[in-house]
């Protein structure tokens, strides 16, 4: 692994963590991940991804999952 992978491994990390200290569940989670994927493309070109856009993304549809919890929960 390379030292760019590594630290990307370590962003994500942590901003998992930090969503699973809000009350996200590992579900959510995974399911935020999988959209940021898919939107980032699985092709096997390899691609440079600016690690903080996938963040932010991931930080988007997280937001976007709570929101809708939130709507249908009634809070």
């Amino acid at each position: 692994m390379s030292q760019e992978e590594f630290e990307i491994t370590q962003a994500i990390s942590t901003v998992c963590f930090d969503l699973v200290r809000q009350g996200y569940s590992l579900d959510e989670i995974k399911s935020g991940l999988g959209n940021v994927m898919s939107a980032v493309g699985n092709d096997n070109v390899s691609k440079l991804v600016d690690a903080q856009d996938v963040l932010d993304e991931c930080k988007r549809t997280m937001k976007e999952l709570s929101d809708q919890a939130d709507f249908y929960c009634g809070k």
